[in-house]
């Protein structure tokens, strides 16, 4: 029951004071109470049916991968045991191309296990399903070499006619679907020179890529200044005919194909060979915006290809003869590259190096054979062209004797077979100059002896 009550204010007049029922009060909280439960237990409901569906789709896609890794792992046992027929089976196209090539990949496989140690492990690395598409990368090990295969493949429905399952579907091996290479990404330099743009099956590849190019990059910016140097846009595409390569134009683009298109190291996609490949074209760019054109055959041309077979031989960790320069940073480290490359001139030659080094050019013990080889390549070169004024520059003419020699030379217009310097000794020449004698073979005869006399600040041929 609902009470009013009136009271009197002299001063602020008539007042009235409202007071509810308690039962209706406590009522109307417990309606609300009631809906406030009863949208709890739906929005359960839903929840809970939501749940029901993500865990059922959850099945069915690991389901889907399952049976996906089923198939992979078949088809490698067919090509472990040589089961071409069970192999082809798991082959489906909408050409008979695609079968074709598939029998061609099997008898490499059985021409390559009776040649090699290689395992077919039948390991799945990585299975991705986007539909009814689906990507196995599948481990075979060679030599203790673990290598990836990235194969594709379609989950079919069955065929039925007059319900009667005509052909059976499932997971098939496809041709490959480049479209189906995951999400764009991309990776920065430390230092801001370039970026590696790729997708995201080649994340390995891209990371080593960028880690060997920041190395690589920080090296060659210790000899020259990289202040202006264009900034580089490294694309990692997946494309099979795709070579490795600089895009026309004055952009800094390096396209590299996917190692993944084919067989790919699994644990150094950035192999030894790639990087090689790799280096070499950075190798020779930089060389060329660093430093100016150069005539062939010339000392200045020896000390910039010289300069690039460094290069490469430290970053990649291989043998690339870069000899002389590698013995003076050896002996001295990079401080006379750094001074010899930042003016070095078309005509310069050895007097050029000499001005750098911290000891006498003839008497520091440096290794002389790639320029030696280069010497003598040139010099075939200078006879081959009929170039008597470049090729009388290479040879010592002082003594009679060593002059009727090299002419004897020059005149039979015949070059020698390609020839490479492999050992030198020092010596000292009559006149007490300083003298290399240069074991030299071609392949084709026995390794003869050839001497070089120090004369005006360059090494000379003196046959006698």
């Amino acid at each position: 029951m609902v009470q009013l009550e009136w009271q009197t204010d002299g001063k602020r007049g008539t007042q009235r004071v409202y007071q509810e029922d308690p039962q209706e009060k406590q009522q109307r909280r417990r309606g609300r109470w009631r809906l406030f439960f009863v949208l709890l237990i739906f929005l359960g409901i839903i929840a809970g049916a939501l749940w029901l569906v993500s865990q059922r789709l959850n099945q069915v896609q690991q389901r889907y991968e399952q049976l996906l890794v089923e198939t992979a792992q078949a088809e490698v046992a067919s090509l472990r045991i040589g089961d071409l027929e069970g192999f082809l089976k798991l082959q489906r196209s909408a050409t008979a191309d695609w079968a074709r090539t598939q029998e061609r990949v099997f008898a490499d496989y059985q021409a390559r296990k009776a040649q090699t140690d290689i395992l077919l492990t039948g390991r799945v690395l990585s299975v991705r399903i986007d539909g009814q598409r689906g990507r196995v990368q599948i481990e075979e090990i060679e030599s203790g070499v673990p290598y990836v295969q990235t194969w594709f493949y379609w989950r079919y429905e069955d065929v039925v006619v007059d319900e009667q399952v005509i052909e059976a579907g499932g997971w098939h091996h496809v041709p490959p679907d480049y479209t189906f290479w995951d999400e764009a990404a991309q990776r920065q330099s430390t230092e801001g020179r370039f970026v590696v743009r790729y997708r995201g099956v080649d994340t390995l590849f891209a990371t080593q890529v960028q880690q060997a190019l920041d190395a690589w990059l920080a090296q060659a910016c210790d000899l020259v200044a990289c202040a202006n140097l264009p900034f580089m846009t490294v694309d990692v595409l997946p494309a099979p005919s795709l070579k490795v390569g600089w895009q026309q134009g004055e952009a800094w683009q390096l396209v590299l194909p996917s190692p993944y298109v084919g067989r790919a190291r699994a644990d150094q996609p950035f192999d030894q060979a790639y990087q090689l490949e790799v280096s070499v074209l950075l190798a020779e760019r930089l060389a060329t915006f660093f430093l100016p054109p150069v005539p062939p055959q010339s000392d200045a041309a020896f000390l910039r290809d010289a300069l690039l077979r460094w290069w490469v031989g430290t970053w990649v960790q291989l043998d690339s003869h870069a000899y002389l320069l590698g013995s003076v940073v050896g002996l001295y480290g990079t401080e006379p590259l750094r001074q010899l490359f930042a003016t070095l001139q078309p005509t310069d030659g050895l007097e050029r190096l000499a001005q750098v080094l911290p000891a006498d050019l003839a008497q520091a013990p440096l290794d002389w054979r790639d320029f030696l080889t280069w010497r003598l390549r040139a010099e075939n070169a200078f006879i081959a062209q009929r170039d008597e004024t470049r090729w009388v520059q290479l040879v010592d003419t002082r003594s009679e004797a060593a002059r009727l020699v090299a002419y004897a030379r020059y005149q039979s217009g015949q070059a020698n077979h390609l020839q490479e310097v492999v050992s030198v000794t020092r010596a000292q020449a009559p006149d007490g100059a300083p003298q290399l004698r240069a074991l030299v073979q071609d392949g084709v005869s026995a390794p003869r002896e050839i001497v070089f006399n120090w004369v005006n600040g360059t090494w000379l041929r003196a046959d006698a």
